[in-house]
């Protein structure tokens, strides 16, 4: 706070909170902030920058004092920005300039108005400035551009967003939440039966738009796995998984079998003692090839590599040819299913994986082939239906999804958006 009013800085994408589009969700905040500030009586105007780029963002100070903040060009452009707002009296609606990357981004979900070429201080060159209007798709949106005119609406409405994240979520988990109550139902029956009984696995997909809250309907069948005694293990898939093969399966296998997850420096020594001794006697050549597994995966945990979306989709395009090395990835795939089908022989499993499109092309090929197995074996997914487009140029990937998708009994619950109404 100074002379010139108060002055907020605002980050989208800051580690580990990162989304592929954190442009357009800054500037949906920006649509939502702006008259919810407004609306305060001492306040005259509310006048928004957003920047898109590089920065630092980290500790700054030392043992006595320090704070988390951002450094870099963007944060003064984002600055500048926000000062030319302010001095322009052309402007019509909620004042947000945003610059010419932020546009490029964003410009599929939103619409923008091309303000002209402007100069800033300190910066050479003129830049070009842009105003977002809108949503260029009403069904997105649980608000329109007009609404945010009325104070008391803007405020019901951001509130009514927040409540029906939970409360209008429940139906949509009623058929899922059914599911894991017929696998209890069951397994109780065969264990008062004696009566081990396959069936086949099912298959649980929460899909939407980013921020649409799939996690957080995942935790909560999570959580009624745990009411019910159901052995289950969850894994979040990472643009960088995508780079090991089975990279997401084997840390499932290992909470499955009950194996610590704290180790301190595992080597393989470690690794194939911790498998062999489990109480699910695997087979010697299972343990072998999990370990080899489960090491290269501890090996690239000490040594990650940072891998952007795009990324990812290159490089696993670029390796195709090697992926389908089917020899080696059937005896592998092979293996997965031998541990998967001891673990679950006596009890059901039920597997999470939040993000699957980052899920690595093996990995898809296995949960493929689970569905088609008579297994107690439960798989609930999250996935952003607008990336598997990126991913599923990769042939075993398009396979495996439509062997997913395609099943009868795959249970696909579709998150849609809170319109006005």
């Amino acid at each position: 706070m100074d002379d010139k009013g108060v002055v907020a800085v605002c980050a989208f994408g800051v580690p580990p909170f990162q989304h592929p589009n954190d442009a357009a969700l800054a500037i949906k905040a920006t649509f939502m902030l702006v008259p919810a500030i407004e609306a305060i009586g001492s306040v005259q105007q509310c006048v928004v920058g957003v920047t898109s780029g590089k920065v630092f963002c980290g500790e700054i100070g030392c043992s006595l004092r320090r704070e988390y903040t951002l450094m870099g060009g963007i944060v003064n452009l984002s600055a500048r920005f926000m000062q030319k707002g302010m001095s322009r009296q052309d402007l019509k609606g909620a004042r947000i300039l945003c610059d010419e990357v932020t546009y490029n981004v964003a410009s599929e979900i939103f619409d923008f108005n091309f303000l002209g070429m402007e100069t800033f201080k300190g910066i050479q060159n003129e830049m070009r400035v842009y105003q977002p209007s809108g949503l260029t798709s009403k069904e997105l949106s649980f608000w329109s551009p007009s609404d945010l005119k009325n104070e008391e609406k803007m405020r019901t409405k951001s509130f009514r967003m927040i409540e029906e994240v939970f409360i209008e979520r429940e139906e949509i988990l009623e058929p899922a939440e059914a599911v894991l109550h017929n696998i209890h139902k069951e397994y109780t029956n065969n264990t008062n039966n004696s009566s081990n009984k396959s069936k086949e696995s099912e298959i649980i997909v929460f899909s939407g738009e980013n921020g649409i809250g799939k996690t957080t309907l995942m935790k909560v069948i999570k959580m009624e796995t745990k009411q019910l005694m159901l052995k289950h293990a969850w894994a979040v898939c990472l643009a960088s998984t995508r780079t090991i093969k089975f990279g997401l399966w084997m840390p499932i296998i290992w909470q499955a079998l009950g194996l610590p997850t704290n180790l301190l420096s595992p080597n393989k020594e470690k690794i194939f003692s911790l498998l062999n001794t489990s109480n699910y006697k695997l087979p010697m050549n299972v343990v072998n090839g999990l370990t080899e597994i489960m090491h290269d995966i501890v090996c690239h945990e000490d040594n990650p590599r940072e891998v952007d979306a795009l990324q990812a989709v290159k490089l696993d395009n670029s390796n195709q040819q090697k992926s389908e090395d089917t020899e080696e990835n059937e005896k592998v795939l092979e293996l997965m299913v031998t541990a998967l089908k001891i673990i679950c022989q006596n009890e059901p499993l039920v597997v999470f994986f939040d993000d699957l499109q980052w899920m690595d092309p093996c990995g898809w090929e296995l949960c493929a082939k689970i569905c088609k197995l008579e297994c107690s074996i439960t798989q609930i997914f999250s996935i952003k239906p607008e990336l598997m487009k990126l991913v599923l140029t990769n042939p075993i990937i398009k396979t495996a999804h439509q062997t997913i998708f395609q099943r009868e009994k795959t249970l696909h619950i579709r998150l849609q958006p809170f319109t006005r109404e």
